[in-house]
């Protein structure tokens, strides 16, 4: 079995059966497909920005509890 390769954009081909279509349809796949990658990276971001302020929170409770004579 071939592995299929995925591209982030429709091959020439299927964007030219689409534009006989529809002439303004490869212009709206290309815009969809460009605010789907957006909205990923922007989730990506915000996905590592709540894992970093979750290690700085959990040292930050490690140094507190060692500040007050904690046992570790």
């Amino acid at each position: 079995m071939a592995k299929q390769q995925v591209s982030l954009v429709p091959s020439p081909e299927l964007l030219e059966q689409f534009q006989r279509l529809d002439p303004t349809l490869p212009a709206l796949v290309l815009q969809a497909r460009d605010r789907e990658l957006q909205r990923e990276f922007v989730y990506a971001a915000i996905a590592l920005g709540v894992a970093a302020l979750a290690l700085i929170l959990v040292l930050g409770g490690f140094v507190y509890l060692v500040m007050q004579g904690h046992s570790t």
